[in-house]
């Protein structure tokens, strides 16, 4: 939401320029009550456009080619092809609440490797908890519980797969309406869906290094929102994911080794035991 109005497979969102709250009943019933709600509005949008503008990082793509960052057609074909859509992915309720310089920013994920991604994103600037965290649980059949709805209710930013994955989750996060609250969907990131029981593309977009990296970058422009303030860590963290002199693999790596095997391995017929790698 904060990546302009469309976005297309070269495009670049510029993180907090605009807030789209979720629907509601309009409020209000004089002219004059519109008026001031409208002038309210124009200040808080003008207030959040300099923020942003004036920070170190108007842009969270800079130094990178759209290869590293997974929006580049090209790159896309690894394992299927997603033009971001950064404009809808992210929906907030109402308009949203920043969080303090010196206070963490609570975030909530659904499973566990988005929760890894995003607090490593984060650092210590944020407080991630997963709530389906063991590798032998099935999110679809996850029962959500009482604490499980506090923490989302709770939390600052919520990230879900989405595409009927964790169901419960968007379930929790509509039944506590928590103002000023952050939810990132990644089916609707990466344009993956499900209508009547058929998925438009695999659900498991972990797997897919296109959708981490559009993943990641839809992180950062929701951490930025959320802390203005901290922009500049939020940049040198999404710089050592993105890094190829990073601790570990990193994500541009493993395009390049995805690239590799490509090349090698072009025509050869592939079984696989799992749809998860198809």
């Amino acid at each position: 939401m904060r990546a302009g109005d469309t976005a297309s497979a070269g495009d670049e969102p510029t993180p907090g320029s605009s807030v789209a709250p979720r629907p509601k009943d309009p409020a209000g019933t004089s002219k004059i009550k519109y008026i001031a709600i409208f002038v309210v509005v124009i200040v808080a949008v003008s207030a959040v456009t300099y923020e942003v503008v004036t920070s170190s990082a108007s842009s969270p793509c800079s130094g990178y080619s759209p290869q590293q960052l997974g929006a580049d057609p090209t790159a896309g074909t690894i394992s299927g092809n997603s033009a971001p859509d950064f404009a809808n992915a992210t929906t907030v309720n109402g308009p949203i609440h920043s969080v303090p310089a010196g206070q963490t920013i609570q975030v909530v994920a659904a499973e566990n490797f988005w929760g890894s991604l995003v607090s490593q994103l984060g650092g210590n600037l944020t407080s991630t908890l997963s709530i389906v965290n063991d590798p032998n649980s099935d999110p679809h059949e996850y029962e959500a519980n009482t604490t499980d709805a506090t923490v989302i209710a709770d939390a600052n930013l919520v990230i879900v797969n989405g595409v009927g994955y964790d169901q419960w989750a968007l379930g929790l996060v509509a039944a506590s309406n928590s103002p000023g609250q952050e939810l990132l969907n990644v089916g609707t990131l990466n344009g993956v869906s499900v209508a009547g029981g058929i998925v438009s593309g695999n659900p498991h977009q972990w797997y897919n290094p296109v959708y981490v990296n559009h993943t990641l970058l839809a992180m950062y422009a929701d951490l930025v929102a959320l802390q203005p303030s901290s922009t500049a860590i939020f940049q040198q963290n999404f710089a050592s994911l993105n890094s190829s002199t990073a601790n570990g693999v990193s994500i541009d790596q493993l395009y390049s080794r995805a690239t590799q095997i490509r090349n090698e391995f072009q025509g050869t017929v592939v079984a696989s035991t799992e749809s998860i790698f198809v």
